[in-house]
């Protein structure tokens, strides 16, 4: 399907035509034929900016399975069932949406078009690497099997700063809304600050000894029924291990796909098609844990009423989420609307203090003028309430209009090909963990504000820095040095 990718673009943008065409006036976009066009177009003459066929999970093709979804499926959404009003004052104007779209349209181009130029300058990888990589086996991974002891005490030692006792970890699953408000209130003192960059060794610690198993080449040696057992044990330990963050979904969903993309990559298949089994069925879930994280108690089975299922999808608009949780058109054409068109540049203020807020201490200055600040502004009126995410894109035009625009997706191109490049020479599971973890958030930019990938670097990869020190120490390549080697 991947080496047809040419044909499934264009037969996409196909029906956005007659998606457009057929659509009523008050909510035809024509700026959709626009964008899957150029989606097309790009797949179709930019060689490189194809799909990498090898490989079905690796940095590109997430990057272009993102892009996807805003160009084609976003479009072809508002098309069909109209913009999403959300959380947004009002929807803004028809030519509003449109050059929205137009301006996802040259950040996806300036991209692809940046990507391809890096790509062509250094050599293609060898058409085997992906084979050998599944068989290989990681000659260091004895000297790793201690680092999963200090990685496990690591997260334990943080899961005890939060928590205190294992009865209060366990309240806190019974309990998310009480739980998520003491987090709050305990992250401004120093065991709090101390237990949240500590807990994500516990999980990191969990996927070292699967990605061990995987380049020990156990799974050779052990039945289906084993191998699918053991996967399963993984997924319920990286599940509970990466809750303990005030019930963040991305924060479990993004190692769920970087270990799916591991276990693809060293040929494992019942292990990929567990990973997948069970996140389909997390996915079809998400409605009872939108529930669930809003207060309500494991003690008090809310399915256990005969309409409880009818009152939850009754409250639930699916495509008013995609619409939301996607960033579609809408919203950042609001946010053009209301900021005069970046009449006022500023200059690179609001993208530094989107990289800077997250920072513990020194972020705190620089937080309400942040792009997620200025945004939630703009829609609510106060600074009281921050719970919509501002797109990249809108960051960038804030700050220096359409030249930011390029410019910033032009550097994103940029990280992207190094991100591939690194995939493609990684040597241990572990290292395609790594670097497809890392490759998911940050292709997030894509539909949200740098501040996410921000806090993300700054909170949760303190594992990965600590490996790599250890790895480049272990090698005696400096931390700075061995980073540029792999990428």
């Amino acid at each position: 399907m991947l080496r047809r990718a040419k044909t499934w673009a264009w037969i996409a943008f196909a029906i956005v035509c007659f998606a457009v065409v057929d659509a009523p006036s008050h909510h035809r976009f024509g700026g959709a034929i626009l964008s899957s066009f150029a989606f097309a177009a790009v797949v179709t003459w930019l060689p490189k900016c194809r799909p990498v066929a090898k490989a079905l999970l690796c940095p590109w093709n997430w990057a272009l399975l993102v892009f996807a979804f805003q160009l084609i499926v976003l479009p072809l959404l508002i098309n069909l069932v109209g913009p999403a009003v959300g959380v947004l004052p009002a929807l803004p104007s028809t030519f509003a949406v449109n050059m929205a779209m137009v301006l996802n349209t040259l950040a996806f181009v300036t991209a692809c078009v940046t990507y391809s130029c890096v790509a062509s300058s250094r050599a293609a990888p060898d058409s085997g690497w992906l084979e050998r990589l599944g068989h290989r086996t990681d000659a260091t991974r004895k000297r790793r099997t201690r680092w999963v002891v200090l990685f496990g005490l690591f997260g334990l030692a943080g899961v005890f700063l939060s928590f205190g006792t294992f009865a209060s970890l366990l309240e806190y699953f019974n309990d998310p809304a009480y739980y998520r408000e003491r987090l709050l209130d305990l992250s401004s003192t120093l065991r709090g600050v101390s237990g949240t960059f500590l807990k994500p060794f516990l999980g990191f610690a969990v996927i070292m000894l699967w990605c061990e198993c995987m380049d020990a080449g156990g799974k050779k040696d052990s039945s289906r029924l084993r191998r699918s057992i053991a996967a399963v044990l993984m997924l319920v330990g990286v599940v509970v291990c990466f809750s303990l963050f005030s019930y963040n979904r991305g924060a479990v969903a993004v190692p769920l796909i970087a270990v799916a993309t591991a276990s693809f990559a060293k040929g494992d298949k019942v292990a990929w098609r567990t990973i997948l089994s069970v996140g389909l069925i997390v996915l079809i879930l998400s409605p009872i844990y939108a529930v669930y994280r809003s207060g309500s108690q494991l003690g008090v089975d809310v399915l256990a009423e005969s309409n409880s299922w009818e009152m939850l999808t009754g409250k639930l608009d699916i495509y008013d989420v995609v619409e939301m949780y996607g960033g579609a058109p809408q919203y950042l054409g609001f946010l053009l609307e209301r900021t005069n068109w970046g009449a006022e540049p500023h200059w690179g203020t609001v993208t530094a203090s989107s990289i800077l807020s997250p920072v513990p201490v020194l972020g705190k200055s620089f937080r309400r003028e942040s792009g997620w600040a200025v945004y939630n502004r703009m829609i609510y009126g106060t600074d009281a309430i921050e719970d919509q995410n501002v797109p990249f894109l809108g960051e960038a035009f804030l700050d220096l209009h359409i030249t930011g625009v390029v410019l910033f997706f032009a550097m994103f191109g940029w990280v992207l090909s190094r991100l591939q490049r690194a995939f493609e020479r990684s040597r241990s599971s572990l290292e395609i963990y790594i670097w497809q973890y890392l490759s998911v958030w940050i292709c997030f930019l894509i539909l949200w504000s740098v501040a996410v990938t921000s806090q993300v670097l700054v909170y949760f990869c303190w594992p990965i820095y600590l490996f790599w020190y250890l790895n480049g120490r272990k090698s005696d390549t400096p931390i700075w040095r061995l980073a540029v080697q792999r990428t």
